[in-house]
């Protein structure tokens, strides 16, 4: 029934027994999700019954309990099918006559958050205030934190709209260190720690040795059960609370973050796993970067850059023992689809984003240039023929020399721009074998949220300081099929990250001009001579991908078609975005550290550009989902 047609009156609510209802469910179950449920239940009952009055009451409170709380997005907190705009004058009316006979809290704050959010009826988020508070201690559990969490969140985000001078605000923080009580350094997961990190938003400075002596004991409990990104979570925590107290003490706490990454690849090397050094590797280069970024431990690092050495070494024999399963396909079918499926099916999250990084790789030069010089000697066509670049409004914005050109260079060009157009068939190949399906199966069987990606990019080489949140936003963005949003902000950041690589291995990445000191563009980076030192760092075939994506006229050239608004809202779900998309996973996963030595060097190229489709992984993270 639409929203529009439901009439509503007070006296149906209470002779709907709403309370009595409510007051039946388990505490467990005292959640949205299942109100919105037994409420369609019951409009059907009513519906068979010919009461008219109760199937009023039943469809809008569906309706209600049907919106889904998201209570970290501040403008949108309430999202569902339909538009809160479709709740009538009379709806809202109602609303604010039986919000204080309704028992239930859960029920009572979504209906007055409601109110708040179409009406800003400030005593109606007061209300929902209360509510929210009172359900999240119905539903504490630090095993299944995230209930709980949600509707604090959500309290808290209420609470600073009214401003910290109202009373409200107070009982959020009172609330807070009530459940860090309960939880005394016990909690088993995040309970604790996005409670912390509430107090943190909430500008709480209060007593923070007390809390800094929590988030330690929550670390080593944590580190005692091999919970690794727990134990992250919270030596990173107690560092935020030691700066409030002592330097010394939050360069320690972060120190022993570093190390969780050391003791996590110890233990992955104890399992019966076929790529357990690759994982291994992974962790090691986390904690570099993460003492690299502390700063004060080079000797560390040096005895972790020898062991990471050893580790990838022993990663390149991992992947010659998977060859065989390489795969080479061209185009889609039902067999291919299944095999892809059997990969990631029944995977933990990151089991199955690990394979979704390994399933291909990017395009090899050295084969795209026998391919174009091949195709030139055989096919008379290639050779007379000048290929051009037509824009969607049917402007020639691009034109290719022909390789029968008696100049090298043009010669060159041709084979270059011939290289980028395969290169581009491969990845659209890809995508639309093993991305996409991968992608689409990992999203019917995980709840994806953006703090899944922090793990990733969380002390990564690739990823400068501070710019963590906008990958892991940005990685979200693409694994949920947003990829308007995930290009937008993955290319300005893939591009930083480049200049990032080459200022820390002391390239200059800036221009002067007249005094001014501009920072140069990916079209600068990628095209020599910085892209000679680029190739050295990160391998050709990187680099060639890259050119070939973003700057290249006969490639994808998608970040300027991006950058000059070239682009409309349809040419952001192709499959170049994806693959962009795809990239950016790839190379926060298997970050790139530059070795001094030129053999070092070559170890790093053989392992980066060594993967190639593989056959994934089997307990690659050895943690649960239920972690989150």
């Amino acid at each position: 029934m639409p929203l529009q047609h439901i009439v509503l009156k007070k006296e149906y609510f209470q002779k709907a027994g709403i309370n009595e209802i409510l007051a039946a469910v388990e505490n467990k179950n005292k959640q949205y999700i299942q109100y919105c449920t037994l409420f369609l239940k019951k409009e059907r009952e009513a519906e068979n019954n010919g009461d008219k009055e109760k199937v009023n009451v039943f469809a809008i409170l569906s309706c209600i309990t049907s919106l889904h709380l998201r209570s970290d997005n501040i403008t949108d907190p309430l999202a569902s099918h339909i538009k809160l705009e479709d709740f009538t004058d009379n709806h809202l009316s109602i609303f604010d006559e039986i919000i204080n006979d309704i028992n239930d809290p859960e029920l009572r704050a979504r209906i007055a958050d409601v109110l708040w959010v179409v009406k800003r009826n400030y005593k109606a988020a007061m209300i929902a205030i209360d509510a929210y508070l009172e359900s999240a201690k119905v539903l504490e559990d630090p095993k299944n934190w995230t209930p709980c969490k949600e509707r604090i969140e959500r309290a808290a985000r209420l609470a600073m709209f009214l401003s910290k001078k109202n009373h409200s605000f107070m009982k959020v923080i009172t609330h807070i260190k009530e459940v860090l009580d309960r939880c005394d350094g016990n909690d088993p997961l995040f309970l604790s720690a996005k409670m912390m990190e509430l107090l943190l938003e909430l500008d709480f400075k209060e007593t923070p040795d007390k809390y800094s002596a929590l988030s330690q004991k929550l670390a080593k409990n944590a580190e005692s059960n091999s919970k690794w990104r727990v134990a992250r979570k919270y030596w990173e925590i107690k560092s935020i609370w030691d700066n409030f107290i002592d330097a010394s003490e939050k360069k320690e706490a972060l120190r022993l973050l570093a190390e969780t990454y050391v003791k996590e690849a110890d233990q992955n090397l104890s399992l019966d796993s076929i790529q357990k050094y690759f994982v291994s590797s992974h962790n090691i280069q986390q904690a570099i970067e993460a003492l690299r970024r502390i700063g004060g431990y080079n000797e560390r690092c040096k005895e972790l850059h020898k062991l990471l050495l050893e580790y990838q070494q022993e990663s390149m024999r991992e992947f010659a023992k998977l060859g065989g399963e390489s795969i080479e396909m061209d185009l889609y079918d039902e067999d291919i689809y299944n095999m892809v499926k059997n990969k990631v099916k029944g995977k933990n999250l990151y089991d199955a984003i690990l394979n979704l990084v390994l399933m291909f790789s990017f395009p090899e030069v050295d084969k795209l240039r026998q391919q174009a010089e091949e195709n030139s000697k055989n096919f008379f066509f290639h050779r007379l023929s000048s290929p051009v670049i037509i824009n969607q409004y049917g402007q020639v914005t691009g034109r290719t020399p022909s390789m029968t050109s008696g100049k090298p260079q043009e010669v060159e060009e041709a084979i270059l721009n011939k290289m980028f157009q395969d290169a581009q068939i491969q990845r659209e190949r890809d995508v639309r074998t093993y991305a996409e399906p991968i992608r689409q199966i990992i999203n019917q069987e995980h709840r994806i949220r953006i703090d899944d990606f922090f793990p990733i990019v969380s002390n990564n080489p690739f990823i400068p300081p501070g710019r963590e949140y906008i990958y892991a936003q940005g990685l979200y963005s693409g694994m949920i099929g947003d990829f308007l949003t995930s290009t937008h902000l993955l290319i300005p950041q893939i591009e930083n990250s480049v200049r990032y690589l080459l200022q820390q291995h002391g390239y200059i990445t800036s221009g002067i001009d007249q005094g001014i000191q501009d920072e140069r563009s990916l079209n600068t980076t990628l095209k020599p001579e910085l892209k000679e030192k680029l190739e050295e760092i990160l391998g050709k075939d990187i680099v060639f991908d890259l050119r070939g994506l973003l700057v290249e006229r006969f490639g994808q050239n998608l970040r300027n078609r991006m950058a000059h608004g070239l682009m409309d809202s349809n040419m952001f779900y192709t499959s170049e975005a994806v693959y962009l998309w795809w990239m950016a996973l790839r190379l926060c996963f298997t970050p790139i550290i530059i070795k001094e030595q030129e053999k070092e060097q070559e170890i790093i190229s053989s392992y980066f550009n060594g993967l190639t489709h593989t056959s994934g992984s089997e307990d690659l993270f050895h943690c649960s989902y239920n972690e989150y």
